[in-house]
């Protein structure tokens, strides 16, 4: 999510830097960089003396989000119904080739699924990784992807997963992919990935029938 803008902090704006406050002020006025090529783009605001971010600011939000990835950490471990239809949803829809930009984060066999689910406040375990032929599961932590973008250098794809609701007859979960970016003082971007949308399922005889996406968004 592009960071919030300070009140009484402004720089003059560079030109040919990509600007969230440009983005906010003149979106009518922003121009693609690069093509559509890649899974988020690069935007550019023509126009000079536009107040954006101060550096210092930066580190205060790098400071926030470290915090909140702590915070993350400390999220109880979703119940065991929970972690089983995380585990049957994303297996279902995995064999369907069914799941929101799952195409960015499946570039190995080996594809990470982010332990915390922030909205439901719980935290997945190793019981909600669904066994696949063709892709190996493991947990990744919002933390330890910002660790491995910054010590690689290379941004981080995962899937998500969120909000589950598990009714007498129907359930839903929250499902798509995203994206760590490595942070880079001498690099501005502003994030444009990735899907994700509920599945809606419904219970025939005894188990869990897929039946609609449901609420898709595209950041």
């Amino acid at each position: 999510m592009p960071p919030p803008r300070l009140r009484g902090q402004s720089v003059t704006h560079v030109p040919g830097k990509p600007c969230y406050l440009c983005l906010r002020k003149n979106s009518n006025n922003l121009r693609r960089l690069g093509g559509n090529a890649g899974p988020f783009v690069f935007l550019e605001c023509p126009a000079q003396n536009t107040p954006m971010l101060a550096p210092f600011t930066w580190v205060v939000l790098v400071f926030l989000a470290l915090q909140g990835s702590a915070r993350q950490q400390d999220l109880p471990a979703a119940s065991p119904d929970v972690q089983a239809f995380v585990r049957d949803a994303l297996r279902d829809r995995l064999n369907a080739d069914d799941i929101p930009d799952f195409h960015l984060s499946a570039r190995s066999a080996r594809v990470a699924l982010r332990s915390e689910m922030p909205v439901a406040g719980l935290r997945l375990k190793d019981d909600a990784l669904p066994h696949h032929d063709r892709v190996d599961f493991y947990l990744l932590s919002t933390a330890a992807a910002h660790a491995q973008a910054d010590q690689t250098g290379q941004d981080v794809f995962f899937v998500i997963v969120d909000s589950p609701t598990i009714g007498a007859e129907t359930a839903s979960l929250q499902m798509g992919s995203d994206i760590v970016i490595h942070r880079d003082p001498s690099r501005q971007i502003i994030k444009m990935c990735c899907c994700d949308a509920v599945a809606v399922f419904n219970k025939v005889d005894g188990k869990w029938v897929f039946a609609r996406w449901v609420n898709a968004i595209c950041r």
